[in-house]
């Protein structure tokens, strides 16, 4: 047993450890909806959700509805789609073509007026696509 002053939760991970080396050595990564769902697609694991994130959408996510559903997604995991390359590097693509330059709140110089011209700009443009 480490001896630090780290917390180690229930599953016995300690708090500080590598999530990248968690998904890594995982399956899959099963989650209600937080960035290491979209992490574990983008390291070539399959992701289950219970939750409705923004990458709900993409491929390599499964949606886990009903316990039934939950079990034969963990039975079955090592089956489920891997994103290849390709598709990795499309999804980041495409987040950096939908995204745009601005500082968001609570940081310093969010509402400066070259930040709101920015955040203005880039919604302008999306909605006028």
């Amino acid at each position: 047993e480490r001896i630090s002053r780290e917390f180690k939760n229930n599953l016995g991970i300690f708090t500080a450890e590598n999530p990248f080396k968690l998904i890594q050595n995982s399956e899959g990564v099963c989650t209600i909806g937080s960035t290491m769902g979209f992490e574990a697609i983008l390291l070539g694991k399959p992701t289950i959700l219970l939750g409705e994130p923004w990458y709900r959408s993409l491929p390599g996510i499964y949606k886990a509805d009903t316990p039934e559903v939950m079990a034969e997604l963990l039975q079955n995991i090592w089956k489920l789609r891997k994103l290849n390359e390709a598709e990795k590097v499309q999804i980041v693509y495409a987040l950096f073509d939908i995204g745009f330059e601005g500082v968001k709140l609570p940081r310093e110089n969010a509402l400066s007026e070259e930040n709101i011209g920015n955040l203005s700009k880039g919604l302008a443009e999306f909605l006028f696509k």
